[in-house]
Parts: C-alpha cells; sequence; structure tokens
C-alpha cells in the first residue's frame, strides 16, 4: 500500500528512526502506526518506550499545595504567547485554587463544578470565556490532587516560573513519614519532585507499573536479543539484564536522583528515614509538563543556530553570518514580509561569501526538515545541514 508524507513524518517524530526506515516499517505493518512502532524497536531502529509524560502542547502547569493537600493541573493554549499572558496565569492560578477546594481528581466533573473566581459560572464555561477574550483555543486538559490522611507532607516543585506556582512543568509528592522534623521533610518532598519532573518517571515501583508495559517491552526485548544469535544459556540473562535497565529509566523508586546521578530513589528514602528516624515512604505523586516552545529546534542529524530575537531586518546579514562554523550548509528559516525582504539581502550576501545556502519559509522548513518553529516577521533561526 502506498504510504503517505505526513504518517511517515509523525512515525519518524516519535521514534527518531530513519525517513527510510519509518516508510519500511509502515508498508510492512499496512500503514498501522502502533504495529510500526513495534516493528522498529524489535529492528532496534528507534528508541525506547516513549513516556506518557512528553510535552504535548504548549500552556502552563499550576499547582497549590495548603498543608496535607495538593492539587496541580495543565491549561493548554495553542501558543506560549498566550501562555506568558497575564489573563492566562491568572486564570491558571484560579482554576488550580478552585481545585484545591473542590479536592478530587475526575476532571470531568471539576469542569462542571462552580469556578471559584467570582464570575459565577462554571468551570468549563470560564476557559470557554477565557479563551474568547485570548483569541485562541484554551483548554483545561488535566487535573491532579493529592491528600495524605496520616503524617507526613505534600510537597511540589515548579520548572520554568513565570509566576508563583506556575511554569512550564510541575510536579506533586506525597511523602507518609512519622516525624516532627517536617521542614526537612518538606525540603526532602521538593527535591524529589523536582526529580520526577526531570525524570518522568511512569510508576513508583515495578508492581505498580502497567503489565501491559512490561509484557510489550519484554517481549520487543526478547526478539532484539534472540537476533543477537547467543546461545539460550545467556539469553534469559541478556534480557533481564535489559529489562532492569528499562525498570530503571520508568520506575520511581528504580531510577538514580538526579542531584547526584547514582543514588537509587529507594535508597534515597531509605538515607533519609535514617536521618529523620522514622521511615520515609513515597504514598503518590502526580506529573505535567505544560509547554514545548516551538521556538528553534531540529531532529538529529540537523542543527539549529538560534538568531537573537531583536536581530535587526536591515543590518543583520553580517550577524546571520558570524553563526555559520563548520562544513555546513545554511538555511535561513523565517517568515513575513520583514523575512522575504531581509532573506533577500541575506542571499546576495551568502552568494558573495561563497557559503551555500537555502531560505526556505517555516512551513517548507517544517515539511522538509521536521523543524519546529514560531512564525513571526524577523528571522527565527538558522538550519545547518552538513554537507
Amino acid at each position: 500500500m502506498k504510504i503517505g508524507v505526513e504518517a511517515i513524518r509523525e512515525l519518524r517524530q516519535i521514534t527518531g528512526a530513519g525517513l527510510g526506515d519509518c516508510k519500511e516499517a509502515l508498508e510492512t505493518c499496512s500503514g498501522d502506526m502502533e504495529k510500526a512502532k513495534v516493528y522498529l524497536r524489535e529492528k532496534g531502529l528507534s528508541k525506547a518506550y516513549k513516556k506518557s509524560h512528553r510535552d504535548t502542547a504548549d500552556g502552563l502547569v499550576a499547582v497549590r499545595v495548603e498543608g496535607n493537600k495538593g492539587a496541580i493541573l495543565k491549561l493548554g493554549s495553542e501558543t506560549d504567547f498566550v501562555a506568558r499572558n497575564e489573563k492566562f496565569r491568572s486564570l491558571a492560578a484560579k482554576l488550580v485554587g478552585s481545585l484545591l477546594k473542590y479536592g478530587a481528581e475526575d476532571l470531568s466533573n471539576f469542569s462542571e463544578s462552580f469556578y471559584d473566581g467570582g464570575s459565577g459560572v462554571s468551570v468549563a464555561d470560564e476557559v470557554v470565556n477565557a479563551a474568547a477574550v485570548l483569541g485562541e483555543h484554551v483548554v483545561l486538559s488535566g487535573i491532579g490532587f493529592l491528600e495524605l490522611g496520616g503524617s507526613g507532607v505534600v510537597g511540589s516543585y515548579i520548572h520554568g516560573a513565570v509566576d508563583e506556582g506556575i511554569g512550564r512543568a510541575g510536579a506533586l509528592v506525597a511523602l507518609e513519614a512519622n516525624t516532627t522534623k517536617t521542614e526537612a521533610l518538606l525540603e526532602f518532598a521538593r527535591q524529589l519532585a523536582m526529580h520526577i519532573v526531570a525524570a518522568k518517571p511512569e510508576s513508583i515501583s515495578v508492581e505498580t507499573l502497567s503489565s501491559d508495559i512490561i509484557e510489550r517491552e519484554r517481549a520487543i526485548v526478547a526478539k532484539q536479543v534472540e537476533a543477537l544469535g547467543k546461545p539460550e544459556s545467556v539469553v534469559s540473562k541478556i534480557v533481564d539484564g535489559r529489562m532492569q535497565k528499562f525498570f530503571e529509566d520508568m520506575v520511581l523508586l528504580e531510577q538514580a536522583f538526579i542531584m547526584d546521578g547514582s543514588t537509587k530513589i529507594r535508597d534515597l528514602l531509605h538515607k533519609k528515614g535514617q536521618d529523620l528516624g522514622c521511615e520515609v515512604r513515597i504514598v503518590a505523586y502526580r506529573l505535567f509538563s505544560g509547554a514545548v516552545y516551538r521556538g528553534p529546534s531540529v531532529v538529529f542529524p540537523h542543527r539549529v543556530v538560534a538568531l537573537p530575537h531583536q536581530l535587526e531586518l536591515s543590518g543583520g546579514a553580517e550577524a546571520v553570518l558570524s553563526y555559520v562554523q563548520g562544513n555546513f550548509r545554511m538555511v535561513p528559516i523565517g517568515v513575513g514580509r520583514g523575512f522575504e525582504r531581509f532573506s533577500r539581502v541575506l542571499s546576495s550576501r551568502l552568494q558573495r561569501s561563497s557559503v551555500r545556502h537555502e531560505v526556505m519559509s517555516i512551513t517548507a522548513a517544517c515539511d522538509t526538515y521536521n523543524v519546529l518553529l514560531h512564525e513571526s516577521e524577523h528571522v527565527c533561526a538558522i538550519l545547518l545541514l552538513p554537507l
């Protein structure tokens, strides 16, 4: 069957495999995207299991903790321009306050609940009203709530903060511990929340990790090992070893603490328990990532060099040339009339300097090289392609 370019590009973006490999996988699997992912994994041509907490949209994450309760939510937008808007940030702050009072994790029911912001409407209606004001689609895409019934603390961390309790990613973690050293436990909870944001675990323990995920990964690893042609006596050991590495990436207790890169979280909990004189246990956590900046970024092996945001269109050609290093072909990427004027000036300079180049629009760059960039009236980036 004929495979469309869009499907090939989507599979490549998900797996990181080459275009030819993605096309082969889709053709072999009759266009089935999920089967094609597994096919590439079995061939050792794609990235490892993609975690579900990867950033998927622009927006912000808001958290709030009061006593033994904590709330977290993700408010999505179409662009980061709206996400930086004061009204958008204010909405996120008020929504997470409402969620803390609501005290549950049912998104549908919470959306229909009363909005605690003075407008006298439901949460869903307030989000719709905000979208009308901001001129862009706004969606409450996820909520989380944690509450401890016994001794312990709820800690939080916000990454890329743009306001108090609001940022690009965030996490809540509930720790159970019978101690009077609350401040020390709170700081430890904050460090664990920071680790969770960075490491993006899928579950607390191996036992709580989805059996479907484990079985699927073990089947893929078994096929990979089978292709090595090793004796049966060592195959199971190799599979077990690779599965352990998989757990060390996916499971919180098996992960290495980001602040030292070596101590497992389970060992860290034991050590902290010794310091506090009690057992410390992770009861639950919640994690949201709010935004992927659609600025200069590109899929390997290409390289993007970002340009200053305030680059002057009339006199910036020499500044652009200064970014060219090594044996690369240079592709300025941008959009709009300003970029068109600038690209004409830049092209003449590049021709005189014998630099190989090709000026492209954002749309063409996205289609050809899988580049994600903001539309603007200035040069967004320089894409450097190996010759």
